[in-house]
């Protein structure tokens, strides 16, 4: 496992190193949970500054840009730690342990959009800069392998064969597919066969069916079985039949191996060569069918190319294509480039950054598709790790259930703090919301009370204790319904929340936000009359704006938070799944901002307490 990462003076980090407290397991999917504005970007920044020889840290992404600190990213893995800085890097290079040779390879993925300015010249004196915001070009593998092909002549395979070399089977029409199935291992198989007693079998074989006679079909018909028999029970020969998935009859496998064989050591060095470059073409018809499945812009010729002996994916400008659009293709492209770096003995870090947080379901589904393709592709390897990580803003409580099954997911929170509501505030919200207002006099009476006095800003409190304890209602607490008993629960989680403690109810602190914004401008109006108006208006942003008409200066901060404290008084029961409604918007409260306008709302000062009277 991943067991610990370090990094120092690059952006929101500084000194002395941040530890990213996170456990990070192979082969699984990583959800590193943290809320916006935590570093998570400062993460992805140092994985993609990580260079062949240093960690190199441009100004720009110096804390606070200053050139001059140390930058360093350090990564623990199963208790050894791997460095880089800007003299070295011991993270990217092959080391030896437990007698396997191992790489962590670092990926990262994140937003691709970047401005690009042009310049025109304007008669002979001035130059007009223009700007637009582009898609960054994705390099999919580094230099493209040359060009090469095998000299494979059937002619000539049957004239070294001998006699009967009409027997052999012309591979002409299939041999590129043969070809594609090998790998290292099989090379390594097809070179054992120089070894003298391999030499030997070959032409025992060989030897006899030379000596028959007759037509083809005669021929194939009467070798004997168990002149095969040796190769068969080789340790290579084997190795080669299992990595083609040769099932044939014993001399149609033989047939195979043996011009497998002769068109190896014939030029070794050129059949390596070609290997690659099917390999490569392969993985560039996949690369090119996967963008344009996913792509679904009037821009058809995306797709990759090769420029510069490199092979480049270039997209349109941002403004051309939707964000949506232009999110899954860049998305689609760097998996399917991380995953051609993938080989045996290796490991592989990658971090991917938000990119789940913004994409639709349709996208999500793709997206999906090609991360749980990249495992699966991993665990056809041979000792192989892929550490993938996700980042996020959003708790997996509200992540999409359908996007990773429990067992491949494994969740990291960055930052520990646990927005998490009690069933006292849910079942109490829920319950005046459950009241039959439109047909129930009495429910409606309670209902109104409860809006006024508990759900909003009112100088007088609530005295509704015995109308709720009257309805009996599971987790209701009928002493909020009386004096300021639901303002103190709110105040306390209000000061937790502030306080940064590890544990706070987001619904209690939004409501606290809400009576907390409508005393704050309600205060500031000018006299009696126009604070019963206030009172008496129903929504908050209607009482803002009310106010706003009477001179009241509205920051527009407040209607920010009323994005949060909006929708958190409007909790249901769903009495068929037995689970309320959840409003995932109440946990956008651990973004920094959004705690830093709350923190100038409520006056909050470090190390104090906020007092009722902020509420009350």
């Amino acid at each position: 496992m991943i067991e610990q990462i370090r990094i120092q003076n690059i952006k929101g980090f500084g000194e002395p190193q941040i530890e990213i407290p996170c456990t990070i397991y192979p082969n699984k999917i990583n959800l590193l949970v943290a809320p916006n504005g935590w570093g998570k970007s400062s993460l992805t920044t140092a994985i993609d500054c990580i260079k062949r020889n240093k960690l190199d840290v441009p100004k720009e992404f110096k804390h606070q840009q200053d050139e001059n600190k140390s930058s360093i990213l350090e990564i623990t893995i199963d208790g050894r730690t791997y460095r880089a800085d800007s003299g070295s890097n011991s993270i990217t290079i092959t080391f030896r342990g437990n007698s396997i040779s191992s790489t962590i390879g670092c990926y990262a993925i994140h937003c691709d959009i970047y401005v690009k300015t042009t310049s025109r010249n304007v008669g002979n004196r001035y130059q007009v800069a223009a700007g637009h915001l582009a898609v960054t070009s994705i390099d999919v593998m580094g230099k493209v392998p040359p060009r090469a092909e095998i000299n494979y002549g059937y002619n000539e395979v049957k004239r070294k064969f001998g006699g009967n070399g009409k027997i052999l089977t012309n591979l002409d029409d299939r041999l590129d597919i043969i070809l594609s199935k090998i790998d290292d291992e099989c090379i390594n198989a097809l070179n054992r066969f120089t070894a003298k007693k391999r030499v030997a079998l070959i032409e025992e074989v060989v030897h006899t069916i030379n000596s028959l006679g007759g037509t083809k079909d005669h021929i194939l018909q009467n070798i004997p079985a168990e002149i095969l028999d040796n190769l068969n029970t080789d340790e290579y020969f084997i190795a080669i039949c299992q990595k083609l998935n040769l099932d044939g009859t014993k001399f149609e496998t033989f047939d195979i191996v043996y011009q497998l064989i002769q068109v190896y050591q014939a030029d070794s060095a050129n059949f390596k060569k070609t290997i690659q470059y099917i390999s490569y073409k392969q993985f560039l018809n996949r690369l090119n069918t996967n963008i344009g499945m996913v792509n679904s812009t009037w821009k058809t010729d995306i797709r990759a190319k090769e420029k510069d002996e490199k092979l480049i994916v270039e997209f349109p400008r941002a403004d051309v294509i939707s964000n949506g659009q232009r999110d899954i293709l860049t998305f689609t492209t760097r998996l399917q480039a991380f995953k051609s770096q993938l080989k045996d003995n290796k490991q592989y870090l990658l971090v991917i950054d938000e990119v789940f947080d913004y994409l639709d379901d349709a996208n999500i589904l793709a997206a999906q598709y090609h991360l749980k393709d990249i495992l699966n592709y991993a665990a056809t390897l041979s000792n192989t790790k892929v550490y993938i990580c996700l980042l996020t803003h959003i708790d997996p409580k509200y992540f999409r259930s359908y996007v990773f099954g429990k067992n491949g997911l494994k969740v990291c929170y960055l930052k520990q703090v646990d927005a998490i509501a009690s069933e006292n505030i849910k079942a109490f919200i829920s319950f005046r919301e459950g009241l039959d207002k439109d047909n129930n006099e009495d429910d409606k009476n309670l209902y109104d009370e409860l809006s006024s006095k508990c759900f909003h800003y009112h100088p007088t409190l609530p005295n509704c204790r015995i109308d709720i304890a009257s309805r009996r209602k599971q987790n209701v607490l009928e002493t909020w319904g009386e004096a300021d008993n639901l303002l103190k629960y709110l105040l306390c989680e209000l000061n937790n929340y502030l306080q940064e403690k590890v544990q706070y109810d987001p619904y209690a602190v939004a409501l606290a936000i809400r009576i907390g914004v409508e005393k704050k401008v309600h205060d500031e109006l000018n006299n009696l009359e126009e604070q019963s108006e206030f009172i008496r208006i129903h929504k908050t942003n209607d009482k803002m704006d009310y106010a706003q008409s009477k001179g009241v200066i509205i920051p527009d901060a407040l209607y920010v938070l009323s994005l949060i404290h909006n929708q958190s008084d409007h909790l249901k029961y769903d009495t068929i799944r037995n689970q309320y409604i959840e409003k995932p918007v109440v946990y956008k409260l651990n973004h920094p901002i959004v705690k830093h306008i709350v923190a100038t709302l409520f006056g909050y000062k470090e190390g104090e307490e906020i007092g009722l009277d902020k509420l009350h």
